[in-house]
Parts: structure tokens; sequence; C-alpha cells
């Protein structure tokens, strides 16, 4: 009886450190993400952005870019000691990877169902084949390069000034410009695996097939 107490006692306790340990990242990612709003990241990755632009978009909204703003936040930047990048689909469109919600983004095309419904688990489960049309033909910019934004970051990972890089892109452009320590929220085109028996496949198999991708053991092939 004990022992099992004591387990139960050793299990609550990390699920407590767990608990915090989440608690801090989405601390951390509030915190960027309010930082992103107020304009000022872009340009304390890109000094010269200033100069070409003054105002920055997020989402559906314009947001003025103030000087102020801006040595604020490099200022924030570098005496900081744990820093880390979060960024989403607007880090990509320069390598030519169109977002969601801009003019001629995703969400704003038409298609037979709702881009959000497509790519959802429920409408992988019920409508497979249609949802890999779409995948290949829409979520799939396989020659698609790093961009400047993309190396800058990488850099400063190198030089000490990021721990690490927090993205919504499954594009994998930030391991290719050189960033090691990246965590890929919604996953990566890059990982896919047999839903039957676990085999891993590289996105050139879900390419390559035709109608629903299937492991040699006749499983889906399912991307990450």
């Amino acid at each position: 009886m004990r022992f099992h107490k004591n387990m139960a006692l050793l299990a609550l306790e990390q699920s407590a450190g767990m608990a915090a340990l989440y608690a801090a990242y989405f601390v951390v990612l509030f915190a960027v993400l309010f930082i992103i709003a107020e304009g000022g990241l872009w340009t304390v990755l890109f000094p010269k952005a200033l100069e070409r632009r003054n105002r920055i978009h997020t989402g559906d909204k314009m947001h003025e870019i103030r000087q102020e703003d801006v040595l604020k936040l490099k200022k924030i930047f570098e005496s900081s000691r744990r820093a880390v990048f979060f960024g989403g689909a607007g880090v990509s469109t320069e390598s030519g990877i169109p977002d969601f919600r801009s003019e001629d983004g995703l969400y704003r095309q038409k298609f037979k169902y709702p881009p959000e419904t497509i790519l959802s688990h429920t409408f992988f489960l019920r409508h497979t084949e249609e949802f890999f049309d779409f995948y290949r033909e829409k979520m799939l910019f396989l020659d698609a390069r790093p961009n400047a934004a993309h190396y800058k970051i990488a850099a400063l990972e190198s030089e000490g000034k990021l721990a690490g890089v927090i993205t919504q892109n499954i594009d994998g452009l930030h391991q290719k410009a050189g960033s090691k320590t990246v965590l890929e929220l919604h996953g990566s085109v890059h990982r896919n695996h047999c839903e039957a028996c676990g085999m891993g496949y590289p996105v050139q198999k879900i390419v390559k097939s035709k109608g629903v991708p299937r492991c040699v053991c006749g499983g889906v092939i399912k991307p990450d």
C-alpha cells in the first residue's frame, strides 16, 4: 500500500513539474507574441528593415512601427540571456511559400471545403484521398530555400543570442538555414510514418504516390 502511495505521489510531483514547465513555455510564447504584435521584432532581426517600411502586417491588422518601440525591444533583446524566436507563416513568405490570412493567403482561396477543415484530423480520417490531393498541391514547397530571415535567426542562435526557435511552419527551412534547436508545433512535411507499423518515410514518398500513400505493409502513411 505504501509503495502505491509513494508511486502516486511521485506521479503527482512529476505532473506538477511538467505543468510548471509547460506554463513557462506558454509564458515565453505569449511574451514573444506580444512583442511581435507590437511590431518591433522584425527590425531587431533586420536593422535595415525600418528604412524600407514603417508598418508591419500581423494577421488582419496593420501596426505602426515606432522608433522608440524598436529601441526598447532591442535593449530587452540584447539584455536577455534566454531569448526564443517564435514565428509562423510570415517568416517563409519571402521563400515563395504563401501564408494563410493575407490577401493571397490559403484561407482566402476557394475550395470545396474550407482549408482549416481539410487540414483537420477528422477530415484526414473521413476523406483521406481528398486530404492528400490538397496536401500535395497546396502544402508542399520542396524547392523553397531559406531567406534572409531564416539565416539571421540561425546566426543569432549560433552567436548564443537565441536559445532556439519555436515555429508554426512545417517547411523545415529553419533547419536548412542552420538553426539547431527548433520546436515545430505543427510537425514537418519531412517526417511521415505508417499508421499501422510505424515505419518512417521521406516526403518524396508522398509526392510520388497516387491517391493515398501506402506503406509496404499496406498501412496509410501519415504526415507528422
